[in-house]
């Protein structure tokens, strides 16, 4: 084996020098007692292990290196303890010389799994309770001594947890495996029910099984059925191996493909892990640095099952690392930082194997100058990384003798090197077991260590800066507890141990060195970082920077450490999670008063390596199409549209329950649709007035989840917003349509349709004229081999007929039974409240002009607005629609005009919505004569249509907009349905080119009107609009003739011209908002009026009017005039029954 790390001689120089060293150092002094070995056969609390560590090292008496936590070599003496207390009380240690720093009771030590108690009170040994024994070193100057009482709070994290691992479902028998992370965790419940293997633990998140999971009954029926089911089980344990190939010959090798192979690295067999590791070294090295494979490599080599890895393997590693940690520039700290890591990660595991030989001229002196060399670095990540990976060196032992040690150092203490190169070795026994040590023992190697040896391991270095700590950790050799200490620290996050963490960085002896805080900060930065930990942790990670960094007395108060802990929080307070997030921000902001006020840079921490968002090699092994990435490439075109839709201002609305609900008992409609999509139910009915926000809101959501789902784990549910207007069949396959739309072939919308679950939001109900249609039931919703998919659908209230739940309710379902009233629910949205108004105008008021809908909107205060919403009568009220305020802010004052008295006014919508439009029309006006590239054909209709004496540009662009609306109630194949699709050469001899022809009159027109969209689709600015204009078709203020000096028509001219009227040629009853527009006129116009209540008499005298008739009395109805001496009943009206 030596042989092949002499390969590695010009990783570093460029010639090569072996040397022959194989002489086996002595192992021990003969005045060092014996030590016998015993063997722990359960894991106890590391932490408290710690505090011996001390003990050992001063000893150097610590065994070789090993992570395993089951089975732990302690390394004791024969002599009789004298037992030392946990619980030291600074009245005596203070006063105490070296010789008699100890002191003499029990500490009982939690299992594993236990919380560690807040207080550190001494407790009386139980039969078969391990007593520990440690000592404070000798070899400490009064300026070094920590405080003897942890003033660190030992709480923070209040007991261990189990290591955070992502839920992982079952697959049908004869059904495939549907992710990588699932095979996995399947290979390692085969594993477990057999017992031939051991599972391990993925570093980076794939799920293990180890043998209790089988205890789960679910588990082990499955592994029963795929156990006698051979062709089952053989197609399963062979799928890594086929995926192993699958990645081989992947030309790519993307980071997808490197983060799903690794996944299985754990559970691999011997040859086939084998294989991909060689794959891995020969691919880095043939590439000039590529960080996401050496990543991957990295997690490879950690994740190794024993006995997989030899000692070639990983100076193959090494040398390629070091080359190229040699050959980047050290000024950008990107790539030498995760070099470093590198190193340092493959020093671990070398340090774990044992790995011995190292050749110290090719590999282990230039390494160790190399790091040495970024001491200086103005990075304080490199810095440290740097620091770790020339400790990690340490302990892993290069070919010189101690005698060419002794030769080389000249030091003259060859006596002591010989002990100590026999003696100070890694063992995590000392972390997890401790050691029982006899006062003679400690009181000889003490003297030994003390005149031999001292200085070599700085056990408290309390009291030092940062930069003496760096110089001391790339010092000439010495092997630092801080490393063992955040290495240790480590292996607790790793396995859970959260409250032995605790306890560790509270009573460590190397609390207050900055390196073992710098490392400390880290790993908790690390916790908070990574969503696989629940919030709860994390949250409780972010306060135990913050105690760190508020109460320093016993922590130390390093100006470093304090920048370094100010950028990891920084760091964190941008992670996705908004709960973490906010309790992050707090601590940075409160910092930040503090004095700290700079960001250096970001904090590269390492989370668990992020599991793919698709498992492309899993797919193609089972020939399963690919739909991850182009639904990744949807995401964000539908996160960019839906974008577009969000308002400057949006306050959330709120809902009731239900229409008989009172609007005093209400909650946030976001909070009710996440518990919806949480919950059971399949159906949410979203219900509101016209303007009431219900596709403003829709849009909103659909951004959120499809944020969600870019940011969440891979497989998530999948939103689709819906528009029911523009879907062609919404009543028997919307699904696929939408997919189809999206540019998804239909193999892949099987694919979507057997593995994936859907979020619908229909959008428009009532647009699409669907009433008495069930979307659940008409799409399949309920039976087998169904979609799986929950429904949020809109409507407008005032479209809705008594018996409306039958098109929403879902039917029943038998497993698990539910009725249908069980899988519906219902929210309507309430009116804004006065609070809601006023926080709305406040956000209005500071928006600059290009960013509301009229810019010359009055230049009132908050103040100003307010006062004229409560002064004038029911104005509050028709303002606590989202859409009207809005407009109301910008037309209000041409509405009120100069009076001064404002309890006189009457304001109704249609009298908003008039200025409104009025002065809309005088903008597009406005905005095209200043648009320099108008064409010329285009500018001179402009001019044709501004010069003409008898008409406004104003009125002519009104009278184009109330054509088109009557164009799409009357002629459209979907009666009022608002969205208009358009083609140029397809459709040009229809009605549709009268509006959206190319011709420069109808271009001007257009662009100067409330129409938005391009291309072939064009919609109204709201959908109310499109039923203001059509309303204008029945009665139009703008065009009404009068006939006498009172201007109001006679009774025998209005009888003639109803004959002939629009009021007796369409029903309007069935158009509720259309109704609602003409009723506002007839109460402020008594023209109107007056023709109304003529039209309504003629129902017994003229048959030709019945249909006018019954118009007329809708209308009236909704004014709130009264009639007298007619039954409403027996006309039968539809809006009679609506509610």
């Amino acid at each position: 084996m030596l042989s092949r790390f002499k390969k590695a001689s010009r990783v570093f120089q460029g010639g090569s020098k072996e040397q022959n060293s194989e002489t086996t150092p002595p192992t021990t002094a003969a005045t060092a007692p014996t030590p016998s070995t015993t063997t722990a056969s359960s894991p106890t609390a590391m932490a408290t292990s710690i505090l011996a560590i001390s003990t050992k090292l001063t000893l150097g008496v610590i065994a070789p290196p090993n992570d395993s936590v089951h089975q732990v070599e302690i390394v004791t003496t024969e002599v009789e303890p004298a037992h030392v207390s946990l619980d030291s009380r600074p009245a005596s240690h203070s006063s105490m010389s070296n010789n008699e720093k100890t002191s003499s009771d029990h500490a009982t030590i939690p299992p594993s799994n236990a919380a560690v108690p807040a207080s550190n009170t001494a407790t009386a040994t139980a039969a078969g309770t391990t007593n520990f024994t440690t000592a404070t070193p000798v070899a400490q100057s009064s300026s070094d001594q920590s405080p003897s009482v942890a003033l660190l709070r030992n709480d923070i994290f209040p007991q261990n947890i189990d290591v955070p691992s992502p839920k992982v479902s079952l697959p049908r028998i004869r059904g495939r495996v549907e992710s990588t992370p699932q095979l996995a965790f399947l290979i390692s419940l085969l594993r477990a029910a057999s017992s031939s293997h051991t599972s391990s633990v993925d570093n980076g998140g794939t799920a293990s099984a180890p043998q209790d999971t089988l205890i789960d009954a679910a588990y082990r029926d499955w592994v029963k059925t795929t156990t006698q089911h051979l062709i089952e089980k053989d197609y399963i344990v062979t799928l890594p191996s086929k995926l192993v190939v699958a990645f081989i010959t992947d030309a790519s090798k993307n980071s997808t493909a490197i983060n799903e192979i690794v996944l299985l690295g754990p559970v691999l067999e011997r040859e086939d892990y084998r294989t991909l590791l060689r794959c891995f070294i020969k691919e880095f090295e043939s590439r000039i640095l590529d960080l996401e494979l050496l990543q991957g490599l990295i997690h490879l080599v950690q994740s190794a099952s024993p006995g997989f890895l030899d000692s070639d393997d990983l100076v193959d590693i090494l040398t390629p690392i070091c080359t190229r940690l040699q050959g980047v520039h050290q000024k950008s700290s990107v790539h030498p930082y995760h070099l470093t890591l590198a190193v340092s990660r493959i020093l671990d595991v070398m340090a774990k194997l044992k790995v011995e030989d190292l050749e110290r001229i090719s590999i282990h002196e230039p390494l160790s100058v190399f790091l040495r060399g970024m001491k200086d670095s103005s990075d304080p990540y490199l810095m440290y990384q740097a620091c770790y990976a020339f400790q990690a060196l340490q302990y892993v032992p290069d070919d010189e003798t101690a005698l060419e040690a002794f030769l080389r150092h000249s030091t003259g203490l060859v006596d002591g090197l010989i002990k100590i190169s026999g003696l100070v070795q890694l063992n995590f026994g000392g972390f997890l077991e401790g050691v029982k040590e006899g006062q003679k023992v400690i009181e000889e190697a003490a003297s030994t260590i003390k005149s031999a040896f001292e200085g070599v391991l700085s056990l408290f270095e309390s009291g030092r800066g940062v930069v003496d700590s760096v110089r001391e950790g790339l010092g000439s050799g010495h092997k630092r507890l801080w490393y063992l200490a955040v290495r240790g620290a480590t292996i607790l996050v790793r396995e859970g141990r959260l409250a032995e963490l605790n306890k560790l960085i509270v009573e460590a002896p190397c609390r207050r060195n900055p390196l073992f805080q710098m490392g400390i900060c880290q790993l908790l930065g690390e916790i908070v970082v990574d969503e696989t930990w629940d919030v709860v942790t994390r949250k409780q990670a972010v306060d135990f920077i913050g105690v760190l960094y508020r109460d320093d007395r016993d922590w130390g108060r390093d100006k470093s450490v304090k920048q370094w802990m100010w950028i990891i929080l920084c760091r964190i307070s941008k992670v996705q999670d908004q709960a973490v997030k906010n309790h992050a921000s707090v601590l940075v902001r409160n910092f930040r008063v503090n004095g700290c006020s700079e960001l250096p840079g970001e904090s590269p921490l390492r989370p668990r390596l992020t599991p793919p968002k698709s498992y492309p090699l899993l797919n193609r092994v089972q020939k399963i199409p690919e739909v991850e990435k182009d639904l990744h490439e949807v995401a964000l075109a539908q996160l960019s549209h839906h974008w577009d839709h969000q308002l400057y201002v949006y306050i959330p609305p709120q809902v009731k329950a239900s229409v008989d609900a009172a609007d005093s008992d209400h909650s946030p409609l976001m909070e009710e649709v996440m518990t919806f999509l949480k919950g059971e139910r399949e159906v949410l009915l979203l219900r509101g007035v016209s303007g009431a926000g219900k596709t403003t809101f829709n849009h909103k959501l659909a951004y959120d989840l499809w944020t969600e789902y870019t940011t969440g784990c891979p497989g998530g549910r999948i939103p689709l917003f819906i528009n029911l207007p523009e879907s062609k069949k919404p009543d028997e396959d919307m699904i696929a349509e939408k997919l189809r739309s999206l540019d998804f072939s239909n193999a892949q919308i099987k694919e979507l349709k057997l593995t994936r679950e859907f979020i619908l939001i229909c959008d428009g109900y009532d647009e699409r004229q669907l009433l008495g249609v069930n979307l659940h039931t008409g799409n399949g919703f309920y039976g087998p081999g169904r979609w799986k998919a929950k429904l949020i659908v809109s409507c407008r209230s005032q479209y809705l007929p008594r018996d409306y739940l039958f098109d929403f309710q879902p039917k029943p379902k038998r497993n698990p039974p539910r009725t249908s009233a069980e899988l519906y629910q219902e929210a309507v949205i309430i009116p804004f409240t006065e609070d809601q108004i006023e926080e709305y105008v406040k956000e209005f008021v500071v928006l600059p002009d290009d960013q509301v809908l009229l810019a010359d909107r009055p230049k009132w205060t908050v103040d100003e607005y307010m006062t004229r919403f409560r002064d004038i009568p029911n104005l509050m009220d028709l303002v606590g629609n989202p859409f009207l305020l809005s407009v109301s802010l910008q037309v209000l004052h041409l509405v009120i005009g100069d009076t001064q008295d404002l309890r006189t006014i009457q304001v109704t919508g249609v009298q908003l919505y008039d200025k409104f439009v009025e002065k809309w029309m005088e903008r597009g006006q406005k905005r095209l004569r200043e648009n320099q590239h108008l064409p010329s054909d285009q500018r001179a209709a402009l001019q044709s249509l501004s010069n003409d004496y008898t008409t406004s540009f104003s009125r002519h662009a009104i009278k184009y907009m109330k054509d088109l609306a009557t164009s799409v109630f009357e002629k459209q194949e979907q009666a009022g349905n608002p969205t208009i699709e358009y083609s140029q050469h397809a459709e040009r001899g229809t009605w549709k080119a009268k509006f959206f022809g190319d011709g420069a009159e109808i271009s001007v027109l257009r662009q100067a009107s409330p129409i938005v969209g391009t291309g072939t689709q064009f919609q109204l600015l709201h959908r109310s609009m499109l039923e203001y204009f059509y309303s204008l078709d029945f009665f139009d203020p703008g065009e009404t003739k009068k006939t006498d000096n009172h201007g109001i028509p006679s009774y025998e001219a209005l009888l003639d011209s109803f004959r002939t009227h629009k009021m007796t040629k369409r029903s309007i009853v069935g158009e509720p908002s259309v109704v609602q527009f003409l009723g506002e006129r007839a109460r402020t116009d008594p023209d109107w009026k007056q023709m109304l209540l003529v039209l309504m008499d003629t129902m017994e005298t003229d048959v030709e009017s019945i249909q006018g008739a019954n118009n007329a009395i809708a209308i009236l109805l909704d004014a709130g005039i009264p009639i007298n001496g007619v039954d409403l009943r027996t006309l039968r009206p539809q809006w009679y029954s609506s509610t």
